[in-house]
């Protein structure tokens, strides 16, 4: 989960933190939401995996991208 919420406070609450409202959308919001539910509740289904498995690619911080990638291995 270390990775997870490492995700979440260096790079969705930066993005939000960073972003010109007017291109802070829905998808964003919606990505804050889920990773906040996750971390909440400390569980992941297999929807939650897929689902932070597919914004891998769009991570720009390789640190953080790689770490979540791992976390995400040790899951399955």
């Amino acid at each position: 989960m270390e990775a997870l919420e490492r995700f979440y406070k260096e790079y969705l609450i930066d993005y939000a933190q960073d972003s010109n409202w007017e291109r802070y959308d829905a998808d964003a919001q919606m990505t804050r939401n889920r990773v906040e539910d996750i971390l909440e509740t400390g569980y992941i289904s297999e929807d939650d995996l897929d689902f932070l498995r597919s914004l891998l690619p769009d991570i720009e911080n390789d640190g953080i991208r790689e770490d979540l990638e791992d976390f995400l291995n040790r899951c399955e």
